[in-house]
């Protein structure tokens, strides 16, 4: 529900009819007005949100195999294969995506890497350090799919024993971006918006603008400096 981070704005201007569905907080103003909006916060992950509105809907049973495994892998992406944010009604939309088809094996092969983005994402974990329980990664510059590969790189620096938060920065050719993670006791979703994004307490992102990787780096120990100030209030 960010304008700022779409994937396509112009894809907007191209349809009548936009429907917003997130398990985002609000982060802003949209540039155009929906004629449904349903965002829930406290649901695992818009996949979830969209399987629960099928099977209550008159076209519950006209889904796709194919299409309830992309469902399925969203609500696995967002809940790291069930371990987070999973509740009574996340298990019941898995069932109803299973019970069109989806299958769980199928879903996790949707999120395979070739050698070299392994290969990638394993030299940026190996290049984190540690700062107050809280993992942190610069990513060279160069790299295809960096997107992709912070995030995962992001995800897998929680195994590391310790840390409670991660965050992998990486330049767009504008600024920083930021990817940050964290099993919960980290809200990494006000450390985020300390540095204008947002996201989810465990998920979450921002983009700095006019900003490189050094001074994003700075400015992401601060913010991690005053949420930890404010907690111990």
């Amino acid at each position: 529900n960010n304008a700022f981070i779409f994937e396509s704005k112009e894809l907007t201007t191209l349809v009548a009819n936009i429907a917003v569905l997130d398990h985002h907080r609000l982060a802003g103003g949209l540039p155009f007005e929906p004629f449904l909006q349903f965002v829930e916060a406290t649901k695992s992950s818009a996949s979830e949100i969209v399987a629960e509105i099928l099977l209550q809907s008159e076209f519950s049973d006209k889904l796709h195999k194919e299409e309830a495994e992309v469902l399925l892998s969203g609500i696995m992406l967002d809940t790291r294969s069930f371990i987070l944010r999973s509740g009574v009604r996340t298990f019941e939309a898995a069932a109803y995506l299973r019970s069109r088809g989806a299958n769980t094996v199928d879903s996790k092969k949707l999120f395979s890497n070739d050698m070299e983005i392994f290969r990638q994402r394993n030299s940026i974990i190996d290049a984190a350090y540690t700062y107050k329980e809280c993992a942190i990664s610069l990513s060279p510059q160069g790299l295809e799919n960096v997107r992709l590969i912070t995030s995962q790189a992001c995800d897998e620096m929680l195994n590391i024993e310790g840390v409670k938060a991660s965050f992998v920065l990486y330049e767009n050719g504008k600024g920083v971006n930021i990817s940050a993670r964290s099993y919960g006791e980290i809200n990494v979703q006000l450390i985020m918006e300390k540095l204008g994004g947002g996201g989810h307490q465990t998920m979450a992102g921002c983009q700095i603008k006019d900003t490189n990787i050094k001074e994003g780096y700075i400015k992401l120990t601060n913010a991690i400096d005053a949420y930890i100030e404010e907690q111990a209030r």
